[in-house]
């Protein structure tokens, strides 16, 4: 997938998301307008580390922001919401796969969006899953 296609996707996605959010707040007219607004999924350091991943790697899939739950699984005989619940709002910037999906490399960009309190938190996570950090 080309990176051309891929952001034709990602603003696809998000006009959809548009749509259905004007839709819900037109429903929802009795209660008030829904306090949301559009926001860039990528900060510009991410948007460029994407960009120069997929023209380096054209022979692979660069996914962004994906959730840790959508990359690790509970081995069975394990309590799998007690497991899961502790991955399930962590994410990692970026996700180089394979063109069978399977996962080649996972890349944690050290950007200014990663000084935040909340961030250092899931940071803190993310340093007991092996992982190799990109600066």
């Amino acid at each position: 997938m080309s990176g051309s296609v891929a952001l034709a996707v990602v603003i696809a996605i998000a006009a959809i998301v548009v749509a259905a959010l004007q839709t819900k707040t037109g429903r929802a007219s009795e209660a008030g307008e829904w306090p949301y607004y559009a926001k860039k999924p990528l900060s510009d350091p991410e948007q460029i580390l994407y960009f120069r991943l997929g023209h380096a790697l054209p022979q692979h899939i660069v996914l962004a922001q994906v959730g840790l739950s959508r990359l690790l699984g509970v081995k069975k005989g394990n309590k799998f919401h007690e497991w899961n619940n502790r991955i399930n709002r962590m994410s990692v910037d970026f996700v180089v796969c394979g063109k069978d999906s399977s996962i080649v490399a996972v890349i944690e960009l050290d950007d200014a969006s990663h000084d935040r309190d909340d961030r250092r938190v899931a940071a803190a996570g993310h340093s007991r899953i092996a992982s190799r950090r990109a600066s």
